[in-house]
Order: structure tokens, then C-alpha cells, then sequence
């Protein structure tokens, strides 16, 4: 599982490491997401989280640069009938980091008469759910160790596709899995959501794809206005088909290190927590301390 669940517990500031000052090498921890999932069509499943990544860097040398990788959402299903499966989502990675998976592909269900249709949830950073209405029902993906968790099973008839898998926990055939808090923002976000899927009639509604499970689950409109903190979302017997979500990496360190970093982007946010600098990279960019 993750290395972190939230930075600084109970402190809000606290980051075991060590800067190497305005002149030496730079620390930050960092949160690295893969590209969710797109979800199935025809009672098709959630697809998968991206992967999840976080952790507190190795010294990164001042002047040299390091590639910033943002996964790509994985695109919805094709469908109708043959193309009722999601597509994968791209890697996220940061040089010297560990690379996030993207997240696994929603699987398909039914097509209509003579049981055509039906495709398995695909693996990935976590995996998709498998479609739904198939006897026997289709498997969901398998997640990569360490950054996510499996989708679960789609349900057979009248039954709905599987929920994508998160990086809290494994997808099933009623939930999507759950995703992970971390507060390096400053505030406490849920991290690589698996998507959800729906019924042949279209009871769950497609939008609420990825919305954690327990006690501690926002809003899924919360999670959405941020930085696609969850992956893709199924469909039910209609013609929406929804993608996953884009991949993102961000990194946190003390201000006085990263005042003098460039970061060329397209789709680059910097903010300010107290003493430290908070830079989230929703498109790939070159990073240079």
C-alpha cells in the first residue's frame, strides 16, 4: 500500500526531511497519480484508479532538469457492440520516482440478443471492474502492487458491471473501491477513487463514478474539481460513456528551496502552505530546482 497516507499527522507542517538550503540539493515529497481508467458501455464497469505513488524524494541536484510525466485519462468505451470496453489510462512518473500505473479499463456488458458483448475489467495501476450481465459474471482487472487494488466481478442477469478498483481498497460487484487521504495540498484529499458503474436501466447515475465508500467519503463533485483524484466511470444501458480522469503529480518543499525552480507547463499550479510551496502538474513539464 501507499507509503503515506497524509503528510505531517497532527502537525499539518511536518515532512521528515532535511533541506539542503538555498544552495544544495532539494527534498519534497510528492504524490504521483496514473490516468484513471474509461469506464464500460451496456451495464458496463467502472474502470480502475491510476495508480498511487507517494513518498519524500531523494536530493535532487539544483540545475538539473527532471522529466514530469502526466498520464492521459483512458478513453471511454467505443461501444455499441464490439467496443464495449474502456481504455486504459496513461503512466505518471517523475525522474527517479517510482512510476504510477495507469489505471485498468472498465469491462462491457451485455450487447443485446444471443449474448453478444462481455468483456473482463483489464489490470492496470488499479484494475477495472468486469461488465456486467454475463453468466459466467467477467473478472475484474488486477491492480499493481503497491499502488492500487483490484476491480470487482460484474453481476449476472439483471445484475451491474463491477466497481473499478482504488487505491485503498479493491472494486465490487456493488462499490468501486475507496481512495487514499493525503494532505499535501494542505488540505486532505482522496487519491486514485475507482469508478463506479451501472445497471442495465441506468438506476446509478454515471456521475457519482468514484466515490469512496465509509465514513470518509466526500463528495464525488469535490473530489472532481480538483486534481482527478479518481479514475474512470461505467455506464448503464444508455449511449454516455465517460473517460477516466487525467494523471497528475505534485510535490511539496520549503519554499526558500524551490523559489528559484523553473517548471515550463501548459497546466502548472503553485500554491503556499505556511513555509512551504505545493506545485501540481496536471500536464507533463520539465522540473529543474
Amino acid at each position: 500500500m501507499p507509503i503515506l497516507g497524509s503528510f505531517g499527522a497532527g502537525s499539518g507542517k511536518g515532512f521528515g526531511f532535511t533541506s539542503g538550503g538555498a544552495k544544495g540539493p532539494v527534498v519534497v515529497d510528492y504524490v504521483i497519480q496514473g490516468g484513471g481508467g474509461g469506464g464500460g458501455f451496456y451495464v458496463g464497469a467502472g474502470g480502475g484508479a491510476g495508480g498511487y505513488v507517494a513518498g519524500t524524494s531523494p536530493e535532487l541536484e539544483r540545475g538539473t532538469d527532471y522529466t514530469v510525466t502526466v498520464g492521459a485519462p483512458g478513453p471511454a468505451s467505443g461501444g455499441p457492440q464490439p467496443y464495449h470496453q474502456g481504455g486504459e489510462g496513461g503512466d505518471s512518473g517523475f525522474t527517479g520516482l517510482t512510476t504510477a500505473v495507469g489505471g485498468g479499463a472498465g469491462g462491457g456488458g451485455y450487447g443485446g440478443g444471443g449474448g453478444r458483448g462481455g468483456f473482463p475489467g483489464q489490470p492496470g495501476g488499479s484494475g477495472g471492474g468486469g461488465g456486467g450481465q454475463q453468466v459466467p459474471p467477467q473478472t475484474g482487472g488486477t491492480g499493481t502492487t503497491n499502488q492500487g487494488n483490484p476491480g470487482g466481478p460484474g453481476g449476472t442477469y439483471p445484475g451491474i458491471g463491477g466497481g473499478g478498483g482504488g487505491s485503498n481498497n479493491a472494486g465490487t460487484s456493488t462499490a468501486a473501491g475507496a481512495g487514499t487521504p493525503n494532505s499535501i495540498t494542505g488540505s486532505e484529499i482522496y487519491f486514485a477513487v475507482g469508478g463506479n458503474a451501472n445497471t442495465n436501466s441506468g438506476q446509478r447515475p454515471p456521475g457519482q463514478g468514484g466515490m469512496p465508500q465509509g465514513p470518509y467519503s466526500p463528495p464525488w463533485d469535490d473530489q472532481k474539481a480538483d486534481l482527478s483524484y479518481f479514475g474512470g466511470r461505467g455506464v448503464g444501458g444508455r449511449p454516455d460513456k465517460y473517460a477516466g480522469a487525467s494523471g497528475g503529480v505534485i510535490i511539496r518543499g520549503l519554499t526558500a528551496d524551490l523559489s528559484s525552480a523553473t517548471y515550463p507547463g501548459p497546466a502548472t499550479t503553485v500554491t503556499t502552505d505556511g513555509d512551504y510551496t505545493v506545485i501540481r502538474f496536471t500536464s507533463s513539464a520539465t522540473f529543474t530546482p
